[in-house]
């Protein structure tokens, strides 16, 4: 995601400088922005970027989101999710930037029945993963900073290249890899999203930066604490996003390529949200236009 929002907005807010911060991996070579390498848990390279480039904003979408890597390692994974050494740093250095956090829907728990959870619905998380999520946005809640806090879906996007030309593909992709070499994946249909596709996230992030940006300029500033939940305009199970990878239009039609299975029949390490429907209101009268459906969207925009 964090590549994806650093090439859209450099693309789309010529005038901004754009910086990227990679742990491991940097993106391909041909990137249209910056990008330096940052341990989130090193105190002086934080520091030192910091005093070096003096950003106006920080954008947090780093995080261990494997569910079973942070239930089997819940300390470390609270040391990344939960940025508290970024915040000090940027309380000491940068007290007027402006902080956005990515968090995620998994701070829902998803366990039905409920209406589509809106930002107002309190956080009752149901695995480690969602537990950090919920920790970082109480700390950033608290936090003195401007903020933006996200609650994305299931992203989808281009995948994402690595300098060794070596891909990371979203799940849609996946799908279609599956279908197209025969490899049969058992879906479940019991389990619900809101996928998003990465340029409404762009564009949320974007429209609320400007207004924010414009907002330190006055004469009277308002403090900003915003939270949106981002999910697009269609819900789906992953058993229908594999109707639509097939072409099918009938829910209980089956599929050439996939197989439908129940969440609550399986044997789980770790506990997954089932329903995470949501509702995305609130960001979208702040863009000023609905959210697309993401699978149609990602499955209608032509690959690089």
């Amino acid at each position: 995601m964090g590549h994806h929002l650093c090439e859209i907005l450099s693309e789309s807010y010529l005038e901004w400088r754009v910086i990227g911060t990679f742990y491991s991996s940097p993106g391909a070579e041909a990137s249209r922005f910056q990008e330096i390498p940052m341990d989130l848990q090193d105190e002086e390279q934080i520091s030192a970027a910091l005093k070096q480039f003096q950003p106006s904003v920080i954008v947090h979408t780093a995080a261990n989101s494997s569910p079973l890597f942070c239930e089997q390692n819940p300390s470390d994974v609270l040391a990344i999710n939960r940025p508290s050494l970024l915040l000090t740093l940027i309380r000491r250095w940068l007290p007027s930037a402006i902080f956005v956090l990515f968090s995620s829907d998994q701070v829902y728990s998803g366990i039905p029945p409920h209406d589509s959870y809106t930002e107002a619905d309190q956080p009752t998380p149901i695995n480690v993963y969602g537990h950090s999520k919920v920790a970082a946005e109480q700390l950033v809640a608290d936090s003195p900073q401007d903020s933006l806090i996200l609650r994305p879906s299931l992203i989808f996007g281009p995948a994402f290249v690595r300098p060794d030309g070596k891909k990371k593909h979203c799940f849609l992709d996946v799908l279609q890899e599956a279908a197209d070499t025969g490899n049969r994946l058992s879906l479940f249909e019991d389990e619900w999203r809101n996928p998003i596709h990465v340029v409404d996230i762009a564009a949320v992030v974007g429209k609320t930066l400007e207004i924010a940006i414009a907002n330190t300029k006055e004469s009277e500033k308002v403090p900003m604490k915003l939270l949106f939940n981002l999910g697009g305009a269609a819900a789906y199970s992953r058993w229908e996003m594999g109707l639509t990878i097939c072409g099918e239009k009938k829910e209980n039609e089956e599929c050439a390529h996939f197989d439908r299975c129940r969440q609550e029949d399986q044997v789980q390490q770790v506990r997954r949200p089932a329903d995470l429907r949501m509702s995305s209101a609130k960001a979208e009268a702040y863009l000023g236009r609905a959210l697309h459906d993401a699978v149609r969207l990602h499955l209608n925009t032509p690959s690089t």
